[in-house]
């Protein structure tokens, strides 16, 4: 979970700069090999002890949100939570992370 706790740091610094960085994300899944997908991250907010990150993704997955809860954004926002205390991370079931800045393509 170090990882994850350096990462978030690193994250917090690029976007605070106006950088938006890739999240490369993976859910572990028993019988079959870890899924893999990279998200690209725009904006944190923190509310108490955890820190919503939203992204922007092509390809989302369907995400209940209980929009009963105060605590919940819309459902129109995709967002990861990385909870401050315990170091975990989750993006409907993706609960690793490693951030990379995008790179200029060799023709742009």
């Amino acid at each position: 979970m170090l990882i994850c706790k350096m990462n978030l740091n690193n994250l917090v610094s690029g976007i605070s700069t106006g950088t938006p960085l890739m999240l490369n994300i993976k859910k572990p899944r028993k019988w079959l090999p870890d899924k893999l997908h990279t998200v690209v991250a725009y904006k944190i907010v923190t509310r108490g002890d955890i820190a919503y990150i939203f992204v922007y993704d092509n390809e989302p997955e369907y995400v209940y949100r209980d929009l009963s809860d105060p605590n919940s954004f819309t459902h129109s926002f995709q967002y990861a939570t990385f909870n401050l205390k315990s170091k975990e991370f989750d993006y409907g079931g993706y609960n690793k992370f490693l951030v990379a800045q995008a790179k200029k393509l060799p023709w742009e």
